[in-house]
């Protein structure tokens, strides 16, 4: 009996470990245009508005950009750096970890993928 509830321990244990997290992780957090744009050596912010759409799970945000976030095209071909960033493009904004729930929600980007220019 404690042969079979060890083995099926170890496959509970294995069975977790390949399940994918990245659902919750990989969530587009908002996806909207820059109305904003805040440069420092410090630390980077941008903020996002557009309307709430199924995929996404805010309207407004206050985006924090720091030295892990990737700033990338749609495609994935292509890397920008803050400086690159303009009011008005579109992006999709994926959060490292969860955010603060304030109005607006305010958190630090994982991923950043510009959808046009």
């Amino acid at each position: 009996m404690k042969k079979v509830f060890a083995i099926l321990a170890i496959m509970v244990v294995l069975i977790a470990g390949c399940t994918s997290t990245n659902s919750a992780e990989e969530m587009i957090g908002i996806r909207g245009d820059i109305t904003s744009i805040y440069i420092d050596n410090e630390g980077s912010t941008i903020n996002v508005e557009e309307k709430k759409e199924e995929d996404t799970k805010y309207s407004k945000a206050i985006v924090n950009i720091n030295k892990d976030t990737v700033i990338q095209n749609k495609t994935n071909d292509k890397l920008y750096n803050i400086n690159d960033l303009e009011l008005g493009m579109t992006v999709e904004v994926i959060f490292n970890k969860g955010v603060m729930e304030s109005d607006p929600v305010q958190g630090t980007a994982k991923v950043i993928k510009v959808i046009n220019e």
